[in-house]
């Protein structure tokens, strides 16, 4: 083999080796949920949710216990991370549009700064009623 071709190679091979190495310590695409179902299971041992949001893509979802509390799941690589908040732990949600007559996306911050914001990107175009009275009741401490 010439010097040319081995210089080449070698790169070649250390890349493939990386990019092996990355997919099996867990650095690949993100685990979703697939389907409602899955992400209503985790409400189940607390009582079950009398209301649900989740992301178009699966990415994570917010729904409102029996009780009166959040339950939020969201993916992290290939793990689900879940918390259970009461109400007065969200610090703040925010809804926007990219423009009119889109998708809404929805941003919820909570006052457990150990457990970063969740963001939403939904299938609906108008904020559901029981997340529109969190909205307005937000940021009040």
């Amino acid at each position: 083999m010439t010097a040319a071709l081995l210089g080449p190679l070698v790169s070649l091979t250390a890349t493939a080796f990386l990019i092996c190495l990355t997919y099996f310590l867990g650095f690949r695409g993100g685990r979703r949920f697939g389907s409602e179902d899955e992400f209503l299971a985790l409400s189940a041992p607390y009582g079950g949710a009398t209301q649900h949001l989740m992301d178009a893509g699966g990415a994570g979802g917010i729904a409102l216990l029996r009780d009166g509390q959040l339950l939020v799941a969201k993916m992290v690589g290939d793990k689900v991370a879940t918390r259970i908040f009461p109400q007065s732990a969200v610090d703040s949600l925010v809804s926007s549009y990219a423009s009119p007559g889109e998708r809404l996306s929805i941003k919820m911050q909570f006052k457990d700064l150990g457990f970063s914001a969740v963001t939403l990107k939904t299938t609906l175009v108008t904020l559901p009623a029981w997340l529109d009275m969190l909205q307005r009741t937000g940021n009040k401490s």
